[in-house]
């Protein structure tokens, strides 16, 4: 089988859904949390497709949101106080990714040559930065994150 930038698009949304499986709590609440988790995901990956980018974009783009969630979730999870309303704070920081993907996508329209490893760390460090902004932006304003 030969691995195209499409595969690699598919097999990145793997980590997200290992990672939303294993941080779900096992009971009665599993199947709604996954959902929460994986949803929020692919529903910020669902924008981004509307823009058409290159699969090694979208591939990016999903290992950066996987990769936030995993952090969200060891910050969530090794506070000394329970915070159920923490995962709004998640939630509302997901649209942070939007714009600069966009315009990461914009960047690499007009360049075809760029190769799909240089695309997909384009388009994750992009996601990165803009989830770190709202994050900051938001742990500043409407959440406390400190400890």
């Amino acid at each position: 089988m030969m691995f195209t930038e499409r595969t690699s698009a598919w097999a990145s949304l793997l980590p997200g859904l290992v990672l939303s499986a294993a941080i779900a709590p096992k009971d009665a609440w599993f199947l709604p949390n996954f959902i929460f988790y994986m949803a929020s995901q692919l529903a910020v990956l669902g924008v981004i497709a509307a823009f058409r980018p290159r699969p090694a974009v979208a591939a990016g783009s999903a290992l950066a949101l996987s990769a936030y969630l995993a952090g969200y979730a060891c910050w969530v999870f090794t506070r000394t106080s329970a915070e159920s309303m923490a995962w709004l704070g998640y939630l509302f920081v997901l649209p942070g990714a939007l714009l600069p993907i966009a315009g990461a996508v914009a960047w690499l329209r007009g360049r075809t040559g760029t190769p799909a490893p240089a695309a997909a760390g384009l388009a994750a460090a992009a996601a990165l930065a803009g989830l770190g902004v709202a994050q900051a932006l938001a742990c500043s304003t409407v959440m406390y994150c400190v400890a």
